[in-house]
């Protein structure tokens, strides 16, 4: 696998990771007692001064929202949201780490139709911003629904 040309290490996470390749998976990974931007930037949280920086996460994580289109708040907690907001937190993390690719391991398989709607239309902006989407999915109609390639 290339990324402009140059080999990506696909066996090892951190290296994927910093060459732009953000995973989410079917299980998502949120800590529900925490704040959406404390998921979105942890452990990778801003620091000032060794300490970590609450406003610098929640102005970061509000341009990360803003970015997708979504309307919950930064300071809400994973626990109240949706399952399909869980998902777009998911997908504001990928983007914290400025991913260029994310790879979709069965993104709606919990999700009702209204809310795969609307995960489709934040990959439809993602798209619109430059950004790869490698989506995994057995349900074939979403994927000629999305894909640019199979």
């Amino acid at each position: 696998i290339l990324i402009d040309g140059a080999p990506v290490a696909t066996g090892d996470p951190i290296k994927a990771r910093a060459q732009g390749i953000a995973v989410i998976y079917q299980e998502l990974s949120l800590a529900p007692n925490l704040t959406v931007a404390q998921n979105i930037f942890l452990g990778n949280e801003p620091r000032r001064f060794g300490i970590v920086d609450r406003d610098q996460c929640n102005r970061r994580a509000r341009a990360i929202i803003e970015r997708l289109g979504v309307s919950f708040s930064a300071r809400a907690l994973v626990s109240s949201l949706s399952l399909g907001e869980r998902q777009l937190v998911e997908i504001a993390r990928a983007l914290s780490t400025s991913a260029r690719i994310i790879v979709m391991d069965e993104p709606t398989t919990s999700l009702t139709s209204r809310e795969t709607d609307r995960l489709f239309e934040v990959i439809a902006t993602l798209k619109a911003q430059g950004i790869a989407i490698i989506y995994i999915s057995h349900r074939m109609e979403e994927v000629y629904q999305l894909a640019d390639r199979v």
